[in-house]
């Protein structure tokens, strides 16, 4: 037997006040009166009143001394345990994504020493007490959600060793392997039927993990944040003024809380060098956009915001490279009829346009001379790109097609066949050029009937589709990378929408990723092509010194064949890094800036839901869903609470105590 909690001591001071009522209580002499007409002087005597007496025996201050110790007793939560068997394996699963950095609502208490207390810190802590109390011997296998399930120990008997490996788990701020991890942990309960798995998590899951089966069931403890709103940056972008001296940055902040958040919002260099600090109100749901002017140039901005009762820290730092419209190094061919909306959303994503004219009635004209870097051909049919000198452009450069009949699988001279866009909800894959868009609202007319395995591209990935048909897909051909957008933007709304100049800038970027030196924002942990330097000996991730830069040290890049490995993996910290390329000799070769940040659908979850409705409901049929207020030791499927036992003696003694006082009995 054992007890959850020692703050019911506080209650034990009720015993000595119980026994100084009773020394307070007064007591009358027996005194005999001739006369009913002398009560009065009687009750005036004051030696008639003796508080200070000698305790007697009494059964009725027994019965309440007793009956207040089994209130103490009850609130210290006291539980009894049934008995694990030594044999039967453990498996706890530990959710460690970027939102359980969330701060834990107990005041402090619990984490560990030297950080503030968060969810994972509780979730550590709840571990090892509940391991702790397990028999002697049994094995205990821990595997922790991070961007790849990560089995930090397997069937250990030592606490020490498990206390240890509990005390190095640190949050991953990537992309989520949740389904991996449960499949994992599915797969190592089924070595024993009688295996335990308990899932400690806050229930913020970003994607579905459906059909995982435990043959004997699963707990999940659910825990909840100090702070169900989370106030964070949205948006950040700068640009400098052709010709001017001065820059300017806009901001679109967030507030998915149920309160006015009161935000202060600090502009600086990403050296520490402060620019300008406001403060912003924020209504409950709201996305308001923040606006700085006549900044000094620097190589990059930070921008950070700081509120009380913020559910999440790691989405209110972002980083922005000013773009410079003076210094644009990238020029773009649009080919077609004339689309104002699209060479509009080019030139503010800092591209040059150079226009071809050609698509509809208007034939297609030669190559221009002028050499470009990217190719956007809005609205022409295969036979005029059919040509010699186009497709040879065509080739040797990335390409965007916008309701191009080339590339769509029709052959020379077709008319691809168009279908109205059907009225299924939008399905948008992880990919940089849908990143933060949602389309939310956005309608389109007709879709070309786009086959992407006709398209004749050595890599092809649907990225949006509705309803089956795609309508953006992603891939390369030739050594290229290739964009099609199989709709007219004329026959929709996306142009009029706010996302449009961001989807434009996302495309634009991906098509030329590798060419600039700003390598813009990259969720942590993720795989990216990162093309090595002729002379690239070596490479390393460093981080820019700056205040509240959570990067803290450099991170060595993958190296195979003495040279920089083209796939690398960004960093695992979120914060602002250069990956830097140096040669045999240690001299930098190329620099390019980063900012890695946390999985942005760590913050876009609105609230907890049931782990395991999303893992589903199969295996043993003991599955059970705690909430951080109903999780305590007496609650565990094997530590059986005491209280309603204690209760009902208690309720027993007061009755006694009930039928005393009526009686007028007392041991004397």
């Amino acid at each position: 037997m054992s007890v959850s909690s020692l703050s019911g001591l506080w209650f034990g001071l009720a015993l000595p006040a119980i026994v100084l009522l009773y020394l307070l209580k007064r007591h009358y002499i027996d005194t005999v009166v001739p006369s009913h007409l002398l009560w009065n002087r009687v009750l005036r005597e004051s030696e008639a009143n003796r508080p200070w007496q000698k305790l007697r025996s009494s059964l009725l201050l027994l019965l309440q001394l007793l009956v207040a110790a089994l209130i103490v007793f009850a609130l210290l939560r006291p539980y009894a345990s049934s008995g694990a068997n030594p044999d039967r394996p453990l498996i706890v699963v530990l959710d460690r994504s970027a939102s359980m950095e969330a701060a834990y609502d107990n005041g402090g208490s619990g984490g560990r020493a030297g950080s503030q207390t968060s969810l994972l810190d509780e979730a550590v802590r709840r571990i090892g007490q509940y391991v702790r109390e397990q028999p002697t011997g049994r094995p205990v296998t821990i595997v922790t959600a991070g961007t790849e399930p990560d089995v930090i120990v397997a069937r250990e008997t030592n606490r020490s060793a498990i206390d240890n490996a509990l005390k190095q788990t640190a949050i991953d701020y990537g992309r989520i392997a949740y389904k991996e991890t449960l499949s994992l942990a599915s797969a190592l309960s089924r070595d024993s039927a009688q295996a335990e798995v308990r899932l400690y998590t806050d229930g913020r899951w970003t994607e579905a993990a459906t059909g995982i089966a435990f043959p004997s069931g699963i707990e999940t403890i659910v825990l909840r944040p100090a702070y169900e709103g989370n106030v964070g940056i949205a948006q950040f972008g700068a640009n400098a003024r052709a010709g001017a001296s001065a820059t300017d940055a806009v901001a679109v902040l967030y507030n998915s809380g149920l309160a006015v958040a009161e935000i202060d919002v600090t502009l600086a260099a990403a050296d520490g060098q402060t620019f300008d600090s406001r403060r912003e109100t924020i209504q409950p749901g709201e996305r308001k956009t923040v606006q700085f002017h006549d900044l000094p140039h620097v190589d990059t901005y930070r921008l950070t915001i700081a509120t009380g009762g913020d559910a999440f820290a790691f989405d209110n730092v972002t980083y922005a490279k000013a773009a410079r419209d003076e210094q644009a190094a990238v020029r773009a061919l649009l080919v077609g009829p004339g689309n104002l909306f699209l060479e509009q959303a080019l030139r503010l994503a800092g591209a040059d346009v150079v226009k071809a004219s050609g698509g509809g009635k208007t034939p297609l004209g030669a190559v221009p001379q002028t050499n470009v870097d990217l190719v956007v051909v809005d609205s022409v049919d295969s036979a005029p790109l059919s040509a010699a000198p186009w497709k040879e452009l065509l080739a040797r450069k990335p390409v965007w097609y916008v309701n191009a009949g080339t590339e769509t699988g029709a052959g020379a001279g077709e008319e691809t066949p168009t279908t109205a866009m059907p009225g299924a909800a939008y399905e948008i894959a992880d990919h940089p050029v849908m990143q933060y868009l949602k389309l939310a609202d956005t309608h389109i007319s007709r879709l070309l009937q786009v086959d992407p395995s006709r398209l004749g591209w050595s890599e092809r990935e649907t990225i949006v589709s509705a309803g089956g048909l795609p309508l953006i897909v992603a891939g390369a051909a030739d050594g290229q990378r290739r964009l099609l957008f199989a709709f007219d933007l004329h026959q929709s709304d996306l142009p009029l929408r706010s996302e449009f100049p961001i989807l434009v800038h996302h495309a634009a970027h991906w098509l030329l990723e590798g060419r600039q030196q700003d390598l813009g924002r990259i969720v942590a942990g993720s795989r990216l092509d990162m093309a090595p330097s002729a002379d690239a000996a070596d490479a390393s991730w460093l981080p820019l010194g700056a205040p509240g830069n959570r990067a803290a040290a450099a991170v060595s890049a993958i190296v195979r064949g003495g040279a920089p490995a083209l796939s690398q993996q960004a960093p695992l910290v979120p914060g602002l890094y250069a990956y830097e390329q140096r040669d045999a000799a240690g001299r930098a070769v190329s620099r390019a800036v980063a900012e890695i940040v946390a999985d942005p659908r760590e913050a876009a979850q609105a609230a907890a839901n049931d782990p395991l409705a999303t893992a589903g409901r199969h295996g043993g049929g003991n599955e059970a869903t705690r909430s951080d207020a109903q999780h305590d030791a007496a609650a565990d499927s094997r530590l059986h609470s005491l209280i309603p036992w204690i209760a009902l003696f208690a309720l027993l003694l007061l009755y006694a105590e009930w039928g005393v006082y009526r009686r007028g009995s007392a041991l004397r």
